[in-house]
C-alpha cells in the first residue's frame, strides 16, 4: 500500500508566516512602547509610538508596495504610506490647539482622526487623486492599521461624529492587524515571502 503524502498549500503556509511576522512585531512594538520604565517623562514614551505604528503599517503593505502598479511611482507610495502611517495623531494637536507634545498627550481621549470616518475618506481621496484602487487600499490598510492599534491602548472615536469610544481587546487587536495583512497578500496576488519586500531592493537600486 503506498504512502500518501498531503502537502500543505502554499497560500496557507505563507499565510502564516506573515500571520507570525505581524504578531512578533505587535508585541515587541507594544512591550517596547506600553512596557516603558516607570519616572521616564510622557514625552519620551509617545516619540516611540510612531516608528511602531510606521513599522507595522509598513510590514502589512509591504506586498502591495511591491504590486508592479505601485511600483511604476514607488517613491511616491513608499512616502504616502510613511506619512499616512503618523498622519492620524496630528490630530492631537488640532485638537489640542497647540504644537506642544505636552497639550497633545494631555487631551481626555483621541480626536477625529481616530474614526472609521476619516480613514474611508483619505482612502477616498487618494482614489480620487490617484485613479489607483490599490493605492487607495494601501491607504486605506495603512490608517486601519494605525486606529486599530490605538484602539487596542486606551480606545477610539471609531464612530466619530458620533460621541463615544470604541475599546479594542488585545486579542483581537491581533486578529483585525492579521486579518488586513491577509486582506494585502489576497489583494496582491498571494505572492510567495520572498516577494514581498522586493519594493525596498528597488528603491536602493538593486
Amino acid at each position: 500500500m503506498g504512502v500518501k503524502v498531503q502537502i500543505v498549500n502554499s497560500d496557507v503556509v505563507n499565510a502564516a508566516i506573515f500571520a507570525a511576522s505581524l504578531l512578533m512585531v505587535m508585541v515587541l512594538g507594544d512591550a517596547l512602547v506600553y512596557a516603558w520604565p516607570k519616572g521616564v517623562p510622557t514625552q519620551l514614551w509617545a516619540l516611540l509610538d510612531p516608528p511602531v505604528h510606521w513599522v507595522l503599517a509598513l510590514l502589512i503593505v509591504s506586498p502591495l508596495l511591491s504590486h508592479p502598479v505601485l511600483g511604476r511611482h514607488l517613491w511616491l507610495w513608499v512616502a504616502v504610506a510613511t506619512v499616512a502611517a503618523v498622519l492620524v495623531d496630528l490630530d492631537h494637536f488640532i485638537a489640542a490647539r497647540s504644537f506642544s507634545l505636552a497639550d497633545a498627550l494631555a487631551l481626555g481621549s483621541r480626536p477625529f482622526a481616530h474614526s472609521l470616518l476619516f480613514v474611508v475618506a483619505m482612502a477616498v481621496v487618494t482614489w480620487l487623486v490617484s485613479r489607483e484602487p490599490v493605492g487607495a487600499l494601501l491607504v486605506l490598510v495603512v490608517l486601519l492599521s494605525h486606529i486599530v492599534r490605538d484602539g487596542s491602548h486606551g480606545g477610539i472615536p471609531l464612530w466619530w461624529p458620533a460621541r463615544g469610544n470604541v475599546d479594542i481587546a488585545v486579542p483581537l487587536y491581533y486578529v483585525l492587524e492579521i486579518g488586513l495583512g491577509w486582506v494585502v497578500l489576497w489583494a496582491a496576488g498571494r505572492p510567495s515571502p520572498a516577494a514581498w519586500f522586493t519594493w525596498i531592493g528597488t528603491l536602493l537600486g538593486r
